[in-house]
C-alpha cells in the first residue's frame, strides 16, 4: 500500500466517511510538487524564514507556496525555491502521441547519461579506493534493479503471444552474461 492510499484511508476512517478517502487521494495529487519542495527544505533542516531569505522574499510568500497546489506554483516560483534549498531538478518533454518505443528510447537515453555523469565522478576519485569502490557498488545495485525490473516487464510482455504463435515455435529471450562497471 502506498502512503497516499494509507493516509487517505486513515483519513477517512477517522472521519468515518468512506468519500473523504477519495476527496483526500485528490487534494495530495494536486500538491506532490509542493510536497517535494517542502520535503527538500524539512531534510535540510531550513525554516521558511531560511529559504525566503535565499528567495529574496518574505517567508509569508513561502508559506503561501507550501499551502497552494501544484496548478497554482509559477515555474520561476519553483526555480527559486529549488535553487533555495539547493534541489535540481530534471525536465524531459516528450510527444505524449509518440509511440512508447520512442518515449522510453528517451527514458534510456537519460539513463545513459546520468551514468556517464557518476562514470565521470569515479575517474575524478581516482586514487580514493572507497569513494570508487561505493560507486561501483552502486552502479551494481542500479544494474540489478534495473535486470530484475526489465525482467519483470518483459515477462509480462512475453506473455503475450500473437494468435499465430505457439509455445513450441514462439521465439526466445537470449540470455547473455552481463557485467558493467561505471569505471
Amino acid at each position: 500500500m502506498s502512503k497516499k492510499m494509507g493516509m487517505a484511508k486513515l483519513a477517512a476512517e477517522l472521519a468515518d466517511n468512506p468519500e473523504i478517502e477519495s476527496r483526500v487521494d485528490q487534494l495530495i495529487d494536486k500538491s506532490q510538487v509542493i510536497r517535494i519542495l517542502t520535503e527538500g527544505r524539512l531534510a535540510r533542516k531550513m525554516t521558511q524564514h531560511d529559504v525566503a531569505q535565499r528567495m529574496g522574499c518574505n517567508q509569508s510568500k513561502v508559506s503561501r507556496i507550501e499551502d497552494g497546489y501544484d496548478d497554482d506554483l509559477t515555474f520561476g516560483d519553483m526555480k527559486r525555491y529549488l535553487n533555495a534549498v539547493d534541489l535540481e531538478f530534471t525536465m524531459m518533454f516528450h510527444d505524449s502521441s509518440a509511440p512508447i518505443q520512442e518515449r522510453t528510447k528517451q527514458l534510456v537515453f537519460a539513463i545513459h547519461e546520468n551514468l556517464e555523469q557518476l562514470a565521470e565522478i569515479a575517474r575524478s576519485q581516482d586514487g580514493n579506493d572507497q569513494a570508487v569502490e561505493k560507486i561501483n557498488a552502486f552502479c551494481g545495485e542500479v544494474l540489478m534493479n534495473f535486470i530484475v525490473r526489465y525482467a519483470q516487464s518483459f515477462g509480462k510482455i512475453q506473455q503475450v503471444r500473437p494468435r499465430a504463435l505457439t509455445e513450441n515455435s514462439a521465439p526466445k529471450p537470449r540470455q547473455e552474461k552481463l557485467t558493467g562497471s561505471c569505471k
